[in-house]
């Protein structure tokens, strides 16, 4: 995107290493326009400022991008009480964005665009444990947080819709990826082997970037659509379908309104 004229804001946890990628885009794409914001979606106050930042800077954003994320690291809590991986997958996401709508509503040409990143792991997920926001941990925690992504974007479309919105908001997945999710997650037998098969079935992060690039520019992208690879974990971009868990407009209201409830950021309030 960098490449094509796009300014690119990388939005990351440490400056040190947002600060390198963002050296190797500007070296890859010479004359582009590559910032680092610090951001640390585990912790609310973060999101809150990282956003009044932005917002002072810029007066509209045509995509955003929310792909940050951790997998199976240890069990802690936020300051508002929920487990890590939700904290970070999914209520940083959820508030980020919120304060950053109204520059994607300014966005010139008809609006920007919302990228929710999920993974195939939400397919494991059977259980939203609603009534315990401390609830699990490792893999099951992180594949929970995951269908959070998709069901969030499912209700933020139906909000944007009802709103008369023209910004479009959609998931978009990977596949399997050889990224640093697995690298940075705690030790463990299945990390193990997981290292050692991943140069030999795992797409680049080149290719798993594939997906979310289509789904972040493609004008034949519709909201609430899920993209991913054509094979599931591996292939060309194309237009997939998440779980019925995800699809469920029940669920998809209630994690909006614990969104709502533990962010304290309340947006698109809904139009029946």
């Amino acid at each position: 995107m960098a490449a094509v004229g796009a300014a690119v804001t990388l939005a990351v946890r440490n400056k040190e290493r947002g600060e390198t990628a963002a050296e190797s885009i500007r070296k890859a794409a010479p004359g582009s326009t590559v910032d680092v914001l610090v951001v640390d979606l585990f912790n609310l106050k973060s999101v809150k400022a990282a956003a009044a930042t932005f917002a002072a800077a810029h007066p509209h954003l045509h995509m955003l991008i929310n792909n940050g994320g951790i997998c199976d690291v240890p069990r802690k809590l936020s300051a508002e009480g929920q487990e890590v991986h939700m904290a970070t997958n999914h209520m940083g996401h959820f508030a980020l964005t919120g304060l950053l709508l109204p520059l994607l509503e300014a966005a010139p040409g008809g609006g920007g665009r919302i990228v929710n990143v999920s993974s195939i792991g939400h397919r494991s997920c059977t259980d939203m444990q609603w009534d315990d926001a401390a609830a699990g941990e490792g893999i099951p925690a992180y594949c929970r947080s995951k269908a959070a992504n998709v069901l969030f974007t499912n209700e933020l479309a139906r909000r944007l819709t009802a709103a008369g919105s023209s910004v479009v908001a959609v998931t978009a997945h990977p596949g399997g990826t050889r990224s640093s999710l697995i690298a940075n997650s705690r030790p463990s037998f299945t990390r193990s082997v997981a290292l050692v098969l991943e140069p030999l079935l795992l797409q680049t992060t080149r290719q798993g970037a594939q997906p979310l690039v289509y789904a972040a520019t493609q004008a034949d992208v519709r909201p609430a659509e899920y993209w991913g690879p054509w094979w599931v974990v591996w292939g060309t971009p194309a237009k997939g379908t998440s779980t019925a868990l995800t699809r469920n407009e029940g669920n998809a209201t209630k994690l909006w309104a614990k969104s709502e409830e533990v962010t304290g950021v309340r947006f698109l309030p809904w139009k029946a």
